[in-house]
C-alpha cells in the first residue's frame, strides 16, 4: 500500500489515535485499548460512530529500536449497541419497578387508610346502634310511665267522682238534716255554710 496512515485514514485527524500511535513509537510500550469510540465516515461519506478494541504493538530490530507498529483493530459497534439496549431496557425495567413499588406503597397505604375509616365506621354504627338500643328503652321506660300515669288519671277521676258524689250527698244529708248545723271556718270563725234548720233558728237568710 505504501501510503501514510492519514492518507489511507483521514477521518483519524482530531482524534487520540494518532498520538497513541507516536507514543508508542517513542517509548516502546504497548497499548491496549478496550471498547473505545471511534469517527469515521462510511462509504457514501455519511459520519458515524462506531465502537473498538485496539492494540499497538511496537516491533524492535536487532537493537531494540522501534522499526514498525502492529496495529490491532476489532469492531465491537454490533455487541456494544446490543449491550447498550440491554442497559437501556435494564434500566427502563428498574424504573418500570420502582414506579410499580411506589404505586403499590401508594395502594398499600390507601388500603390501610380505608380500612382505618372502615373501622372508624363501624365503631361509629355501634355507638349509634347502642344508643338506639338507649333510646328504645328510654321509649319503652316513658311509655310504661305514661301508661301508669294515664292509669293513675283514670283512678283520681274515679276517686274524684266518687268524692264529689259523696260530697252531693253529704251536703243532701246536711241541707235536709231537721238539726240546726253549720260550719265555721278558721279562728276568725266564718260561717262556711248553714242548713236551713240553722238559719231558721238564726233568723237569717242565704245571702
Amino acid at each position: 500500500m505504501k501510503k501514510k496512515l492519514m492518507e489511507v485514514f483521514p477521518d483519524l485527524e482530531g482524534q487520540a489515535f494518532l498520538q497513541l500511535l507516536r507514543d508508542v513509537l517513542d517509548t516502546g510500550k504497548s497499548v491496549i485499548i478496550k471498547e473505545t469510540a471511534a469517527d469515521i465516515s462510511a462509504t457514501d461519506g455519511t459520519p458515524r460512530k462506531i465502537f473498538i478494541d485496539l492494540g499497538y504493538e511496537p516491533l524492535t530490530d536487532g537493537s531494540g529500536k522501534v522499526t514498525a507498529i502492529l496495529a490491532t483493530v476489532t469492531d465491537i459497534t454490533e455487541i456494544v449497541m446490543k449491550r447498550q439496549l440491554l442497559e437501556a431496557s435494564e434500566e427502563l425495567a428498574k424504573d418500570l419497578n420502582e414506579e410499580l413499588a411506589a404505586s403499590n406503597e401508594e395502594y398499600i397505604t390507601v388500603n390501610e387508610e380505608l380500612s382505618a375509616l372502615n373501622e372508624e365506621y363501624t365503631a361509629v354504627n355501634e355507638e349509634l346502634t347502642a344508643a338506639n338500643e338507649q333510646l328504645d328503652e328510654i321509649s319503652r321506660e316513658l311509655q310504661n310511665a305514661n301508661d301508669k300515669l294515664s292509669r293513675a288519671n283514670a283512678g283520681l277521676r274515679v276517686e274524684n267522682e266518687h268524692l264529689l258524689l259523696s260530697e252531693a250527698k253529704a251536703l243532701s244529708l246536711f241541707a235536709d238534716a231537721p238539726v240546726a248545723i253549720g260550719l265555721l271556718v278558721g279562728k276568725a270563725l266564718v260561717v262556711e255554710s248553714a242548713n236551713s234548720s240553722l238559719l231558721q233558728l238564726w233568723e237569717k237568710t242565704l245571702k
